[in-house]
């Protein structure tokens, strides 16, 4: 095709759009004023019922007073949004994402250009409400930069707690971490250089079984909680009285709650006996259909005392839960019933699409039952007393940043969850986890200003949610018109992603 000057004009546009949109450039963040949301119905995230008529002040991107219009003194520099017919909440975290890591996917194509993600990410985020993340794994120098940016108000964005790349046998938590961790030593160096390196966690895939201890032992000399999967030979129960603060997906929540759990786990550990190996060698059965098997009969044998059990031992330790459920379902090869099912994936850069796992997409009964047993576990989780927290893991198949939150909130209200709980899983819920309810996760003097204002009620529908009307982040405010324009941005990095040779 020839090159003309419209060509080169509209290469030139998109260059310069994905440079401001991944850049985050110093005119797009407001700089901190004094801001008033007048007249709105307040939902301040204590459990209080909601009040109409509040008015909320902000100054230094901190809340300074609430309460209702009249009680609360306007300086004459102040800013107003108008909040009448509308509803205030605090801003929501998102506790599992992974925004500067490479995609899992075999045959992907080109890595996506990391230094750009946040471009990417963070409008998608911002337009859905969320003004936090924990990210689980990561290039952690890119993560920390981002951090810094959005501190220093040169990029908006969410409140970023984060970590390196997890913690396993094989490959460095950080560059010049241990390769090969296969020593105590080996665990000890990675921890020390994650402190280093800005990490605020440690986030753990798998470990050979004696190096659990000595992880947990590491983790407190530097100050860091541990988090994360729960592979075989550890076992839910064990992580939570090792001192995991949180566990994720519901990793061995199922084996956990069998009548057979010990059985189960133990081929997970052994791998399959000789019958099925001699029958893996011949051809007459591959891995897919194994792994089929166990799980029909691990949901076989579920055990409302062994679930009780297990809830029991996760209370006494204080760990929490982050189900991912959206992730669980979209992994299984189930569409969402919500939201943007049919536009998400085209939405979502073609490279964080994962592909579908062989067995689960020959058995589509049992991808359904596997789930609904989830969704009925956190119902139970949460009924017990176990915490709670909303997290997505995306991107990923079709797990869009912001709108994925959304869904997952949904799933916990299909749970059993009332609105309000499930709206407390991603706003004081992670304040908790955190360590921060002096300063986040509810809408009081003295917190910073964190808010999403709507157009209508998230305890009475929980996907309202998605009717965000503006956000405010440490005081700085985005209306909707200016949320979808920098969306607009976002989108001609996905083009760049899909469009790389």
């Amino acid at each position: 095709m020839p090159i003309t000057q419209a060509t080169i004009s509209s290469a030139v546009g998109l260059a310069l759009t994905v440079l401001a949109a991944s850049r985050g450039t110093a005119q797009q963040v407001p700089a901190p004023t004094v801001l008033a949301v007048t007249g709105a119905t307040l939902i301040d995230g204590t459990g209080a019922p909601p009040r109409e008529g509040v008015t909320v002040l902000v100054s230094g991107g901190r809340i300074i007073a609430v309460g209702p219009g009249r009680s609360v003194v306007l300086p004459s520099h102040v800013t107003r949004i108008d909040g009448r017919g509308r509803f205030l909440i605090p801003g929501l975290w998102d506790m599992h994402v992974h925004m500067a890591s490479r995609p899992l996917v075999a045959n992907a194509g080109p890595a996506p250009d990391l230094s750009i993600g946040a471009g990417f990410f963070f409008p998608y985020l911002l337009v859905h409400g969320v003004t936090g993340v924990r990210d689980m794994s990561g290039e952690l120098g890119t993560l920390v930069q981002w951090r810094r940016e959005v501190q220093a108000g040169r990029r908006p964005g969410p409140r970023l707690v984060v970590t390196g790349r997890k913690l396993r046998e094989n490959g460095p938590v950080v560059t010049g971490a241990p390769i090969l961790v296969r020593t105590g030593a080996d665990v000890r160096r990675s921890v020390e250089l994650l402190k280093a390196g800005g990490a605020d966690f440690v986030k753990l895939e798998a470990l050979p079984d004696s190096l659990y201890p000595v992880l947990m032992d590491a983790a407190r000399a530097e100050g860091l909680p541990v988090v994360g999967h729960v592979p075989p030979n550890l076992g839910a129960g064990r992580a939570g009285a090792l001192g995991f603060r949180s566990l994720e997906h519901l990793m061995d929540v199922l084996t956990s709650v069998s009548r057979d759990s010990a059985a189960l786990r133990r081929a997970q550990i052994q791998g399959p006996g000789w019958w099925d190996r001699l029958r893996l060698r011949l051809g007459l059965v591959d891995e897919g259909e194994l792994q089929r098997r166990a799980m029909i009969h691990t949901l076989a044998t579920q055990d409302d005392g062994a679930a009780a059990a297990l809830w029991r031992q996760l209370i006494s330790s204080g760990t929490w839960m982050v189900p991912t459920l959206v992730a669980n379902r979209d992994v299984r090869v189930m569409r969402p019933d919500t939201g943007l099912a049919a536009s998400t994936p085209a939405l979502l850069p073609a490279v964080f699409r994962l592909g579908q796992p062989a067995w689960w997409s020959r058995d589509s009964a049992l991808a359904r039952q596997t789930i609904l047993r989830e969704v009925a576990l956190v119902g139970q989780m949460q009924r017990a007393g176990v915490r709670l927290l909303a997290g997505t893991d995306m991107p990923g198949a079709m797990r869009l940043p912001g709108e994925s939150l959304i869904e997952e909130l949904e799933l916990f209200v299909s749970a059993g969850l009332t609105a309000a709980e499930a709206l407390r899983s991603a706003t004081l819920g992670p304040a908790e986890f955190l360590g921060a309810v002096d300063s986040m996760g509810t809408i009081q003097p003295g917190k910073v200003a964190d808010l999403v204002l709507l157009e209508a009620n998230p305890l009475q529908r929980i996907g309202d949610l998605r009717k965000v009307v503006g956000v405010m982040t440490a005081g700085r405010y985005w209306s909707r018109r200016q949320l979808d324009s920098m969306v607009t941005q976002a989108d001609s990095l996905r083009r760049v992603w899909d469009s790389a040779p």
